[in-house]
């Protein structure tokens, strides 16, 4: 799927979701992979945010931390083949 393609599906899905906030992405074409660094207003929000990539994404989550205002971290985003 190109790049513009994903970047849209990810637009929608963090539109769909509040409470989600993206603070840096970046492109693994090595990988074919988006890299996300988020934050979460709540545990509740990032699962939500997870459930609704996972028909489009294979969700990784990477190192997250939990902070008085809510979750950070990182998550990779892969081409989900079926």
């Amino acid at each position: 799927m190109p790049l513009v393609d994903r970047l849209s599906a990810l637009q929608n899905i963090l539109s769909e979701t509040p409470g989600i906030r993206l603070r840096a992405l970046s492109w693994d074409a090595a990988g074919n992979r988006l890299q996300l660094d988020i934050a979460a207003v709540s545990s509740r929000a990032l699962e939500q945010f997870t459930q609704r990539a996972q028909p489009r994404f294979r969700v990784r989550p990477g190192d997250m931390i939990t902070k008085p205002d809510g979750i950070e971290g990182q998550l990779t985003l892969e081409e989900n083949d079926g």
